[in-house]
């Protein structure tokens, strides 16, 4: 399994940054064990949203293949 990339790192931890904030403005007076489950569920949000990045980033490059060979043909102008 490769490493994750910069932008892969950068993506996932500004997820969980931004859910963070999201969920406890939307949740000012949450409880301890309600803060706990806000930090656990951004920080799994932004290991999918890591792994979506690298997914996305890898697809698979055409393999190109080189032109198929024609016969000569005795006195065809090319």
């Amino acid at each position: 399994m490769r490493h994750l990339t910069f932008a892969q790192i950068a993506c996932g931890s500004a997820m969980v940054i931004a859910l963070t904030f999201v969920a406890l403005f939307l949740a000012p007076e949450a409880s301890g064990p309600a803060v706990a489950l806000i930090a656990v569920a951004a920080l799994v949000l932004g290991a999918v949203t890591a792994v979506v990045v690298r997914a996305r980033g890898h697809a698979a490059a055409p393999v190109r293949r080189p032109a198929p060979a024609t016969p000569e043909r005795p006195g065809a102008r090319v």
